[in-house]
């Protein structure tokens, strides 16, 4: 068990999860890819929202607005 904790893999007390997807609802990490709500401002990783890389790197460049799932299907 020490070296699962030592590892900084495991957490004795998790806590509720910062930044969650809006799909998957586990933590959205600095260094996974992802968009956010330009209504809600909640985060959402890409590959839960079957975009390619290429899409994602166009978006990223653009000035469109991107909506989650749920502000868009309260339109």
């Amino acid at each position: 068990m020490l070296t699962l904790l030592l590892s900084g893999d495991v957490s004795l007390n998790p806590g509720p999860v910062k930044n969650p997807c809006t799909k998957c609802q586990k933590a959205v990490r600095k260094n996974q890819q992802s968009i956010q709500c330009d209504r809600c401002d909640y985060w959402t990783h890409r590959v839960c929202i079957g975009i390619s890389v290429d899409e994602y790197e166009l978006l990223g460049k653009s000035d469109a607005e991107w909506v989650c799932e749920k502000c868009g299907s309260h339109q």
